[in-house]
């Protein structure tokens, strides 16, 4: 089986979608013949054996046998370049997915909505109706999205499972945020909002917020912080980012809505319980297999839910074990990717 496939991606660095289409070549290119056509920025690290970029105009000038595959994967929707990319797929008989990445949610597509409306109907309702599946990443995403399939599969993002080893300072307890800094998407203001609200609490029992992220002045200029109860920082990667992680008490995300939140995934399989709202796609998870708690988003709900995971600090290494045992028969990579080469056989 023949699988190319193709993504824009525009930072560099390590973002969720990157990072998810790491995890999705990694093992995948071992047990299938994969390429990847990067018609973006080159990628700080290597995550694929083969990789075309745009000195390659289109999938027909691509060197056999990508030239002509069994199966394209599109990464996301709304890269202009794929309104091109499709037309040749569907011109040559070549069968395609799309994996939205959360951008056909309702409430993505409420943002710029004019501009997302006039983009569906030029350039990108054939392309999505076209395709021979929209691979969701869980149930709620498809149920929220904004357009209705026949047609779709349901495969989760994947995780490598490592050996942990935790630093953590028992005189302080520490909420750990990593991620985008986007304010709306990730319910940034509710989260410092309330966090600020909650100073002399916080103060009080050594509570602390860190918070990781690109562009940490353009968050920084939006909240007034006084104290060091909340500390914001630029971005994190690698052994760096894992040690953050690991001398963390509690993961916390208050998004207004996601498809499947990479950075809760890999806190989880830190065994990092994880508050976070529904609105997360995780939040029902971490209730279920008790290794965190959702809620919804709300102030109040939050307010009270940070305060519980204080007070019952001596449940965390249960929600811990939890959060990795089920990370793990869930995530896992090797697993993921089994499940995944089915079902594109069963696509083709």
């Amino acid at each position: 089986m023949n699988v190319l496939f193709i993504a824009k991606p525009v930072s560099k660095s390590s973002s969720g979608v990157v990072s998810a289409l790491i995890n999705e070549v990694k093992y995948l290119q071992n047990k299938v013949n994969l390429a990847l056509y990067n018609i973006g920025v080159e990628l700080d690290k290597e995550i694929c054996h083969t990789v075309y970029n745009t000195s390659y105009t289109c999938i027909t000038s691509l060197p056999e046998p990508f030239n002509k595959p069994d199966l394209v994967v599109f990464e996301e929707v709304y890269k202009i370049e794929y309104a091109k990319l499709y037309k040749e797929c569907l011109k040559n008989k070549i069968p395609y997915v799309i994996i939205p990445h959360g951008c056909l949610v309702q409430n993505e597509q409420n943002k710029k909505r004019f501009k997302h409306m006039v983009a569906n109907i030029l350039l990108f309702n054939r392309f999505i109706k076209k395709a021979r599946a929209i691979e969701f990443l869980n149930e709620g995403e498809r149920k929220n999205s904004h357009f209705k399939y026949r047609d779709y599969v349901i495969i989760p993002n994947s995780i490598e499972i490592e050996e942990r080893k935790y630093d953590i300072d028992q005189n302080v307890f520490k909420f750990i945020y990593i991620g985008r800094y986007d304010v709306v998407t990730k319910g940034l203001d509710l989260l410092l909002n309330t966090f600020i609200s909650m100073k002399d609490w916080c103060e009080a029992n050594n509570v602390v917020l860190e918070l990781y992220g690109p562009n940490s002045e353009s968050l920084t200029s939006l909240f007034s912080i006084d104290g060091d109860y909340i500390k914001i920082n630029g971005p994190i990667y690698g052994e760096d980012k894992a040690k953050a992680l690991q001398s963390s008490r509690v993961f916390i995300q208050t998004s207004r809505n996601e498809a499947q939140p990479m950075g809760i995934m890999e806190a989880l399989s830190y065994g990092v319980p994880c508050l976070v709202t529904y609105n997360t796609n995780f939040g029902e998870y971490c209730d279920q297999n008790v290794c965190g708690k959702g809620i919804n988003f709300s102030s109040l709900e939050l307010q009270e839910a940070i305060k519980e995971m204080y007070n019952h600090k001596d449940e965390l290494s249960l929600y811990s074990r939890n959060a990795v045992s089920n990370v793990k028969k869930d995530f896992e990579i090797n697993a993921v990717t089994d499940f995944t080469i089915e079902t594109y056989k069963k696509l083709i």
